[in-house]
């Protein structure tokens, strides 16, 4: 659409589209929208409540025609599988970077490392989960409610899917691919950060002298690009990073405290 600097920008509600089309023949997955200056997306779907409502008929049991015979079928929700980013909003739970994005823990970004992490005391479970929401949902300010989502680490109302019988963070594992290279991305930038200033030179120099396949992507400076990784590049680099360490690591390379705490 084309537009002068001073014409705004045609506002377009989802309801709006939803009178246009017929039922079941809409899906928007994606949103794009200019915010101060700045485009952006938004994930967004148009959830269908008809399969829920068949899913909530067949968990109270439904009455079928198998093989000629009459058989009383009972079903429910079983593993729901999803990305990183959709299995969180299927909880009901903040995405992956904000400060409580875990939806099988409470743990902050900072002690997601921690290895004396309190495993119990820090899980989800979907009773308390249950009374967050609630909490949330009752608060009439919305500064405040946001302020409680923040703290639970929660969306401001449940997924859709609450309405089935199922435990949210039992039944939604984590993403395996991307908990796998977040934890990757993790430790390279905690390994950076170990770098002197000769080991960062060195570093840099048995970087640029390693022979990575052809047909590999290229991979940017890991010290001072790290947050431009991609989820697959954090997986190259964990093929190549204990060859690239073991050409050049020494004491020397590392910050001299640093040195001391690992000697130690």
């Amino acid at each position: 659409m084309k537009r002068t600097n001073n014409e705004p920008f045609l506002t377009i509600t989802t309801s709006q589209i939803s009178e246009k089309v017929a039922a079941d023949t809409l899906r928007i997955t994606e949103i794009l929208y200019k915010h101060h200056t700045h485009w952006r997306i938004r994930m967004f779907i148009i959830q269908s409540c008809s399969k829920i409502t068949l899913f909530s008929e067949f968990e109270q049991g439904k009455l079928m025609e198998v093989n000629g015979q009459d058989a009383w079928v009972i079903a429910g929700l079983g593993v729901v599988t999803a990305d990183l980013p959709q299995g969180n909003d299927m909880c009901g739970v903040l995405r992956h970077n904000a400060n409580k994005g875990c939806r099988t823990c409470t743990a902050s970004r900072e002690s997601l490392t921690n290895f004396s992490q309190d495993v119990p005391a820090t899980s989800r479970y979907h009773h308390i989960t249950d009374d967050q929401f609630k909490e949330i949902f009752n608060e009439p300010a919305t500064t405040r409610q946001r302020r409680l989502c923040t703290e639970f680490g929660l969306k401001t109302r449940p997924s859709i899917l609450d309405r089935l019988l199922r435990e949210r963070h039992l039944q939604t594992p984590q993403d395996v691919y991307h908990a796998t290279a977040g934890k990757i991305g993790r430790l390279l930038k905690l390994t950076c950060e170990l770098f002197s200033q000769k080991g960062e030179d060195k570093f840099i120099k048995a970087w640029k002298n390693f022979e990575k396949p052809k047909k590999w992507s290229r991979l940017p400076n890991p010290i001072s690009h790290n947050a431009s990784f991609m989820m697959s590049d954090y997986l190259r680099l964990a093929m190549i990073m204990p060859f690239i360490l073991n050409s050049f690591l020494e004491t020397s390379s590392l910050k001299e405290n640093e040195s001391r705490s690992i000697l130690r």
